[in-house]
């Protein structure tokens, strides 16, 4: 039960920083005030709620940062990022 209840919040976090990137993308760029922002908003808000951590420790909130940055990383298309 614990490894199917990392599994599903793992996805949720991805596909949450994904949907966050791809409102950010929705002019055709994201602007470095609105990654300062959504990163900010993560961190304070979203990382204090989740007590649970992946194998090495990481609070699963962060997977909503990585797939965010990843994302940008890439310049992906609003929508694209939305299917992954």
């Amino acid at each position: 039960t614990i490894i199917y209840d990392f599994m599903i919040s793992k996805e949720y976090y991805i596909a949450y920083g994904n949907m966050l990137y791809a409102i950010a993308m929705s002019d055709g760029a994201v602007q470095p005030k609105e990654k300062d922002t959504i990163l900010k908003l993560v961190k304070e808000r979203l990382v204090p709620l989740e007590n649970i951590s992946d194998q090495i420790g990481t609070d699963l909130a962060h997977y909503a940062i990585f797939a965010f940055e990843t994302a940008d990383d890439q310049v992906l298309d609003g929508q694209v990022a939305l299917d992954t």
